[in-house]
């Protein structure tokens, strides 16, 4: 190599990274990160794995690119209770007190989506080789793809659970739910109650 050839091979190495500095600073401050950071708290990793996954939930289901324009009637199944699940809640607006977001523990890093009413629904789950060195921002840069499995789900969008009866506990005497009520000498307690009384066994 000519010393034109390295001087020039340099210059361009050094435009192409100010160029992906430039692309990280966008994407820690685009509006999409700043308010999952803003509902979680602090920046991780586990965050912008949330991010990437509403962003291929998006795009696998059709919904476009902007989170508030999802239809109310979104579900999301997820795997575990991690960082990344607060992403799904701040930018898709899903609760668990509405059952937008319903969490089966299986220790792993996925999200199934389901739309109630297109009836389109997808899996994504972390692949097993994660670019553990990534930062923030190198994640945030990254197509979801890569990051994230995506297939079909493995089971229905879940049904809509019913309302339970409400008993007074007959030890505390707070309201409970009848399917969290468990009988004791011929009396209704709470799962609370029973601990307790086991535990003077």
């Amino acid at each position: 190599m000519t010393q034109a050839n390295g001087v020039t091979a340099r210059v361009m190495g050094a435009v192409r990274a100010a160029a992906r500095a430039e692309r990280m600073d966008d994407a820690l401050g685009s509006d999409v990160w700043k308010r999952a950071l803003a509902f979680h708290g602090h920046e991780c990793r586990g965050l912008a794995m949330g991010v990437k996954a509403v962003e291929g939930a998006l795009a696998e289901l059709g919904l476009g690119c902007d989170p508030r324009a999802v239809s109310d009637e979104l579900t999301c199944v997820a795997e575990s209770m991690t960082c990344a699940v607060d992403a799904v809640q701040a930018l898709l607006g899903l609760t668990f007190g509405r059952h937008g977001i319903v969490v089966r523990p299986r220790g792993k890093m996925a999200f199934t989506f389901y739309d109630r009413t297109t009836g389109g629904s997808v899996r994504l789950c972390a692949k097993a080789r994660m670019p553990v060195a990534a930062s923030i921002a190198e994640l945030l840069l990254m197509p979801y793809d890569e990051l994230f499995a995506v297939t079909e789900p493995r089971g229905p969008v879940p049904s809509l659970p019913p309302k339970p009866g409400r008993e007074r506990c007959a030890a505390c005497g707070e309201p409970t739910d009848e399917d969290m009520l468990r009988v004791r000498s011929g009396e209704l307690l709470c799962l609370d109650c029973c601990a307790e009384g086991d535990r003077r066994r």
